[in-house]
């Protein structure tokens, strides 16, 4: 994905000149990128108009979230539903890593099946299901460079249903909800609300002390359990997105 970056626009004329130069810097960067993504604040509506010029269309409204966790001492280790497991995806040295691969093709296959059956019925972001080969999502959600990760699978019966990816900063200080979801026959069994007091009681546990997120704001079953895990408000952005080329196959 490349990420567009742009001048504010003072009038409608100008938005329009401007709306040029994002349509080149798209073609500029197709063969580098799939997609290409700007975030916009909502009270700047020429801003936006200028990315619209360019091609980009709204993806959805992002809510960005923070979570401050306890300086005292670890969350408590949560409870599982009966019949299902929670546990690490790979092991400690391979989250830590800087490589995506060192996952393993068996576990990345698995990872791609299970990111694609969370994107079934999705509320967040359903738009954006489709243009990126989820083998490249999944990279994209791994980051670059060494760093500890919080990567945790739900599976019931063995089947994988779950999935919370929680990327810590640089600095170690703070973490990153990098993705979130449950497949649809895990919907609404408790198994979401377990599994995210899973990757809280991982972050707490290695003294990470706030937790950030970004969630569509049309997606109210997610925002309700956040908002239980006591997760607040921030800032907003309009999120808009272009199609560079149809994705690699999978």
């Amino acid at each position: 994905t490349s990420m567009l970056v742009a001048p504010h626009s003072r009038d409608a004329a100008e938005g329009a000149l401007l709306g040029k130069a994002v349509a080149a810097a798209c073609d500029g960067t197709s063969a580098e990128a799939d997609l290409a993504q700007a975030l916009v604040a909502p009270a700047l509506p020429l801003d936006i108009a200028s990315f619209e010029a360019g091609g980009l269309r709204r993806m959805a409204t992002l809510e960005y979230l923070e979570r401050a966790l306890p300086r005292s001492g670890p969350l408590p280790p949560p409870s599982v539903p009966s019949g299902w497991s929670i546990e690490p995806i790979a092991p400690r040295e391979v989250l830590d890593g800087a490589d995506p691969h060192a996952l393993g093709d068996a576990c990345r296959g698995e990872l791609v099946a299970l990111l694609e059956s969370t994107y079934v019925d999705t509320m967040d972001c359903p738009g954006l299901a489709g243009m990126r080969a989820t083998a490249d999502v999944l990279d994209g959600h791994f980051g670059s460079g060494a760093r500890r990760r919080h990567w945790f699978i739900a599976r019931e019966g063995g089947k994988a249903g779950g999935l919370c990816l929680l990327n810590t900063a640089p600095d170690g200080t703070s973490a990153e909800l990098a993705y979130f979801g449950v497949a649809p026959s895990a919907r609404g069994r408790g198994i979401a609300k377990a599994l995210l007091a899973v990757g809280l009681h991982a972050c707490s546990s290695a003294r990470i002390s706030t937790v950030t997120l970004a969630v569509d704001s049309r997606n109210l079953p997610a925002k309700r359990l956040y908002d239980a895990h006591g997760f607040r408000k921030t800032i907003a952005r309009v999120a808009l997105v272009k199609p560079l080329r149809a994705p690699d196959a999978k």
